[in-house]
């Protein structure tokens, strides 16, 4: 199917032909709202209001050659190289996750417990947080802003093209403040850990089991990164494990270890953690009110 002319209401027609039923009416209308703000470098309720406007020839190319990309169920987020978290516009790529809901509520959960607490989290010296499979930097570059550029902030990844994403994030985000903020590559599963202590280690490792696959939208195995997402069904805890070995080492006295987790396995989190010795593990619902996050104390 073509494009019938270049007025933009055209082009929504077309939009909405070709992805209802790939996505559901609403999502592909929201679809063109995004493409639309990205093609022609307007808010929705500018364009919205101008129902007579018409799109230039190369942006109506930029709209086809989006269109087909997203017809293939190609992400969003991919088409145009972004993604919203936290206030932010992200840079994302193939090589990351697209940050999810779920993980900005991490986010926030970690950043009102060390503000209500971090005169007695930081000991008086400078508050350290380290943040492992950091992927796009999201949860980093978020902490360090909610932070106000006062805590020390590391992220780390096993993936230099992800570090990558999350440098030019970092660049982008990353106002100069009193504290820095780093992205180093680590592995860890097999690296010695960065020197300690930390005052706060949060982690949304991969945790979906091979076998869950068949639950998930196809759009997500077909594009997002599979080392990112998956893990053996015969030790799906394999980086919850590696964290608590970790944090028994690094992690302050006072300090706390915040994760994102598999909704199937609250139960296997309080047992791992409750053996590896900390005295103190709370399983936590994320906004659908599935268990979605755990925190550990010593």
């Amino acid at each position: 199917m073509r494009i019938a002319s270049n007025a933009l209401a055209d082009v929504r027609r077309f939009y909405l032909s070709e992805l209802t039923g790939l996505y559901p009416a609403e999502e592909a209308g929201a679809l063109f709202d995004w493409a639309a703000e990205e093609i022609l470098g307007e808010p929705r309720a500018v364009f919205r209001a101008q129902a007579d406007r018409r799109v230039s020839e190369s942006e109506l190319l930029r709209f086809f050659e989006a269109a087909k990309r997203l017809r293939k169920g190609e992400p969003v987020q991919y088409v145009f190289g972004r993604a919203y978290f936290d206030d932010m516009v992200l840079a994302v790529s193939p090589a990351v996750l697209i940050p999810r809901p779920e993980t900005e509520q991490l986010v926030s959960l970690v950043a009102d417990e060390v503000k209500a607490a971090q005169g007695r989290l930081s000991g008086g010296g400078r508050l350290r947080v380290w943040d492992a499979c950091t992927g796009s930097g999201c949860i980093a570059l978020a902490l360090y802003r909610r932070l106000n550029g006062l805590a020390e902030v590391l992220g780390t990844d096993v993936s230099d093209e992800a570090l990558a994403v999350a440098c030019r994030n970092a660049g982008a985000w990353g106002t100069p403040a009193a504290a820095p903020l780093r992205f180093v590559r680590h592995d860890l599963l097999a690296d010695a850990p960065p020197a300690g202590p930390w005052h706060v280690i949060v982690s949304n490792p991969p945790y979906v089991r091979e076998s869950e696959k068949a639950l998930m939208r196809d759009n997500v195995l077909r594009y997002e990164p599979a080392s990112a997402l998956f893990v053996p069904d015969a030790d799906p805890l394999r980086f919850y494990g590696a964290l608590g070995r970790i944090a028994r080492d690094i992690l302050s006295e006072d300090g706390v270890l915040w994760a994102e987790i598999n909704e199937a396995l609250p139960d296997e989190q309080t047992a791992l953690y409750r053996g590896l010795g900390f005295s103190t593990v709370e399983i936590m619902r994320d906004f659908r009110d599935k268990p979605r996050f755990v925190r550990v104390r010593r």
